[in-house]
């Protein structure tokens, strides 16, 4: 019985984008470092990560989302908490009537798509994004820049400029 789906580095190579030789020369950086192909691809510089997660899509046959110019839907996002989007890399990005639609590093991920689905009480509707793209996100609603953003605005309402606060100035905890 032979296979049918084709690996991803046939694909690649059947869309024109990479070449059997490239193939082979990621085959064995991964063989040495351990990454997934499609990370040594990229990296090597010899296919775009948009083209990567294109074809990737097809080959799973769930649809592939850019979300570098993507709106994202802010309710969508506060279906769910940080914990379970950076357990699963995920973001909600969007609704489809009742049901919620979800960037997924890796959306053939039942477990993750379950612990949603009881979260949210929703339906999933499952896309692809690059796990670069979703942890951008991820840190835009839930991470750093959420907290840089809370200094900031705390500044402006309290009439406050930089020399008033420093924040990386050591906090004397023995104040009476």
């Amino acid at each position: 019985m032979g296979r049918t789906k084709k690996m991803l580095g046939e694909l690649l190579v059947d869309e024109g984008l990479i070449t059997e030789q490239q193939v082979l020369e990621a085959l064995e950086l991964q063989k040495k470092l351990g990454k997934k192909l499609g990370e040594i691809l990229i990296e090597s510089g010899y296919v775009s990560e948009k083209d990567l997660y294109k074809t990737l899509s097809k080959r799973i046959g769930i649809e592939y989302v850019s979300l570098e110019n993507y709106n994202i839907n802010l309710e969508a996002v506060m279906k769910i908490n940080q914990t379970l989007a950076y357990k699963y890399t995920m973001i909600p990005i969007d609704f489809e009537g009742d049901k919620l639609v979800v960037a997924m590093e890796d959306p053939s991920n039942i477990v993750a798509i379950d612990d949603l689905m009881l979260f949210t009480k929703l339906k999933i509707v499952p896309v692809l994004a690059s796990p670069r793209e979703i942890t951008k996100e991820m840190n835009r609603f839930f991470g750093q820049e959420v907290v840089q953003d809370a200094v900031e605005e705390y500044k402006k309402e309290n009439k406050l400029d930089e020399n008033d606060i420093d924040e990386n100035e050591e906090v004397d905890e023995n104040v009476d």
